[in-house]
């Protein structure tokens, strides 16, 4: 089993319904799309945690890498 490290990220802001689609062309943004893509590109799994009226809790677990598996420059995720 590999070992993973969680990330949580919070805000305070007015929430969103999980359950509807992300529509980048109508919403002209791909934030959570594009994290959630480079978590799983990763090996990694990506939560998210929301009700209208709420604030929002993002989960993140990327797995962990030996140090002397690790690039000595960063990996570009496109």
């Amino acid at each position: 089993m590999k070992h993973k490290t969680p990330q949580l990220f919070h805000d305070d802001g007015k929430g969103f319904n999980v359950d509807s689609p992300i529509q980048p062309e109508i919403d002209d943004r791909l934030g959570l799309l594009g994290m959630s893509e480079r978590v799983e590109m990763i090996g990694g799994h990506f939560h998210i945690l929301s009700k209208l009226g709420k604030k929002t809790t993002i989960r993140v677990d990327i797995p962990n890498v030996p140090a002397e598996k690790s690039p000595t420059e960063p990996v570009k995720l496109s």
